[in-house]
């Protein structure tokens, strides 16, 4: 009887063992295929920061050659390519700081994408683009959450879409048979062009001296396409001209603020088609002074405010900004931050969560520093 017994213990153990090392085997092949899924596929982590001088890439991991891009977001849509990483070979990476330069203010949001040198020439130039991955989707990622970014972002908007519609405020040039109209132009620093290309052939604006682009590395458009944005934040001439027919080229001259002219400080008849109002500063010192009025300084990092503003909430803070509101959604509420581009995010959002008095001060704090009026600033250390 005690050697049955003996026997049936013998084949319990077994059994059990076979079952726990069937477990542990499954649970390696899962983590091997994991690892190898891991392995197959380009990898992105940005250390979120809002008000950064560097960006901290924690990890990367490149299947190609290729670099790391910082880009602005304006309007919603990834814009001017700000800095970018030494040239990387595939493999992975860890900590890599990319400083943002001197010509970033910190107005403009900021996104990390994964750019492929498809020339293998170690030069960032007009063939290397963001890299896509199997699934269709750019490898991208917000600088201030470290949040993935939408291919919508990323991908070129089709020439002809009014500013308006991309809650954007900017002067146009336009590229002809003939050249650029106006060749020359001059605005305030923080004020954006919009180059659009009416010619037969392909457009490509870049900052002078023909090839290099060396005057301002940051104003080039990269490749040909029919629109280009640019946001010129240094004072200065700078001359560009047609990478691609040099011989066509104009100067932007950059001054000390914003130059909105006169119809800016009008109201409009209408709403925009992003659904909110803007106007100028005329109209928005007495929307401050309405005690009726909820006025929002959506600017980051704080660089001032004007009189009257009942809140500071950065634009990219949507539960932020609805709760700083009226639950009465006609209420009026005005919005504005340092030259006009995040306000016009934070407006449309607000007009999207169904706010219908929404204003939107039109070149920001710089135009409204130029109007004549005083900023004031205080202390947000406590």
């Amino acid at each position: 009887m005690k050697w049955y017994l003996l026997v049936c213990s013998l084949l319990l153990i077994g059994v059990l063992g076979f079952l726990f090392l069937g477990t542990q085997t499954n649970d390696t092949d899962k983590s091997l295929a994991q690892a190898e899924a891991t392995e197959n596929q380009t990898q992105l982590t940005v250390q979120p920061s809002v008000s950064a001088e560097t960006v901290v890439i924690t990890n990367a991991v490149l299947l190609e050659p290729g670099y790391l891009v910082v880009r602005e977001g304006i309007g919603g849509t990834a814009g001017q390519i700000v800095e970018i990483s030494p040239y990387l070979d595939a493999g992975t990476y860890s900590n890599i700081e990319i400083p943002l330069g001197e010509f970033y203010t910190g107005e403009n949001e900021l996104m990390v994408l994964v750019y492929t040198d498809a020339e293998g020439d170690k030069v960032l130039n007009d063939l290397d683009q963001p890299f896509v991955d199997a699934s269709g989707n750019f490898v991208a990622r917000f600088v201030a959450t470290g949040d993935v970014v939408a291919n919508n972002v990323i991908e070129a908007k089709p020439a002809g879409i009014p500013l308006a519609d991309m809650g954007m405020n900017a002067q146009t040039i336009t590229y002809t048979n003939e050249g650029f109209v106006p060749a020359t132009i001059e605005v305030g620093a923080g004020a954006m062009i919009h180059f659009v290309n009416e010619s037969d052939t392909e457009m490509w604006v870049a900052s002078d001296n023909h090839p290099a682009h060396t005057d301002l590395p940051t104003f080039d458009q990269f490749k040909p396409g029919d629109m280009f944005m640019y946001v010129f934040e240094e004072p200065g001439t700078w001359e560009y001209h047609d990478h691609l027919q040099p011989s066509f080229g104009g100067s932007v001259t950059v001054t000390s603020a914003t130059d909105t002219g006169e119809s800016a400080s009008q109201p409009p008849l209408s709403r925009n088609t992003n659904g909110y109002f803007s106007v100028g500063s005329d109209s928005f010192a007495a929307l401050t002074t309405d005690d009726e009025v909820t006025t929002i300084n959506v600017h980051i990092p704080y660089g001032g405010e004007i009189a009257d503003t009942e809140a500071l909430v950065p634009y990219n803070e949507t539960a932020q900004l609805l709760a700083a509101l009226p639950e009465d959604k006609s209420a009026p509420v005005a919005v504005y931050c340092r030259s006009g581009s995040m306000s016009a995010i934070a407006a449309k959002t607000l007009a999207d969560a169904g706010y219908t008095n929404v204003y939107d001060l039109t070149g920001g704090m710089n135009a409204y520093q130029a109007s004549g009026r005083p900023l004031i600033t205080k202390d947000q250390s406590n």
